[in-house]
């Protein structure tokens, strides 16, 4: 993948850093910015560390985020860490030449992605630019808002300009199985639902004994009609009774509860250097 035209003998120092990444539950599926998947991001910095950077699929990436055509000339490079720890990653840089004849250009950019899918990253990270001639202009930052799963930088283009090293650190939280718990509340009756309560039972013992008296009075006597009629009137007492309890009862509501199991550990991500090629 190198270009005699646009091999650089000097490349300037330069470093990318995250700094206190926090990462958490909620997994985006690709980077906002570039359509860029999680997987992607792994594959591009497994098959680095595997001696394999300049596999088709490393270089179609790069590619694709620098803007590069079939037909330009390109000297890339691509770095990553010996060890992932929850976080990984890689430095891409690539120098172009236009077909069609336009300016020369530079492009570099860097992808993380959560080992698991289960966690998430937030936090800041920075491209810091460093010189390639001292005729170049101050150097200047670029600053990017971490999200997802997996987050690629825009890519910054300026010949004046180039980037040497990719440095994370941070915590990595991954959401483990939920478990969830459940309360019971009961919200009491007001004052007024149980006044009225208390009348519509008195009311309904009211008639209940006045029914009681009438047929007493109309079994005369008679033994077995008395005996009905206070059978009757226990019956209809008993079920004004129950009648006063389910108006008096409180509203029972069942409260479920989700809980997130989560686990967080100290992470730190540094690439190899770009320079070394």
């Amino acid at each position: 993948m190198r270009s005699s035209l646009l091999t650089r003998s000097a490349v300037a120092v330069a470093s990318l850093a995250i700094g206190s990444v926090a990462l958490a539950a909620a997994p985006a599926s690709a980077d906002t910015t570039t359509g860029t998947s999680r997987e992607a991001v792994l594959t591009v910095a497994d098959q680095i560390r595997n001696d394999n950077r300049f596999a088709d699929g490393n270089l179609a990436l790069v590619e694709k985020i620098c803007g590069i055509g079939e037909k330009d000339g390109r000297d890339i490079e691509l770095r990553t860490t010996n060890q992932p720890e929850g976080v990984d990653g890689f430095i891409a840089e690539a120098f172009v030449d236009p077909a069609d004849n336009s300016p020369s250009r530079t492009c570099t950019f860097a992808g993380f992605a959560t080992e698991k899918s289960s966690s998430t990253m937030s936090g800041t990270a920075t491209l810091a630019e460093q010189q390639f001639s001292s005729s170049a202009a101050a150097p200047t930052s670029h600053a990017y808002t971490l999200s997802g799963d997996v987050y690629v930088t825009a890519p910054v283009t300026d010949l004046s300009y180039g980037y040497g090293i990719a440095t994370a650190s941070g915590n990595v939280t991954v959401t483990q199985a939920k478990t969830t718990t459940s309360s019971r509340v009961v919200t009491p009756k007001s004052t007024e639902r149980k006044r009225a309560a208390y009348k519509a039972y008195n009311r309904t013992i009211d008639t209940a004994q006045a029914k009681l008296s009438k047929a007493l009075k109309k079994a005369d006597g008679n033994s077995s009609k008395k005996a009905a009629a206070r059978k009757a009137y226990a019956a209809r007492k008993k079920a004004a009774k129950a009648t006063l309890h389910r108006a008096l009862a409180g509203t029972l509501t069942i409260v479920v509860t989700e809980n997130a199991n989560t686990s967080t550990t100290a992470f730190t991500f540094t690439t190899q250097d770009l320079r070394l090629r």
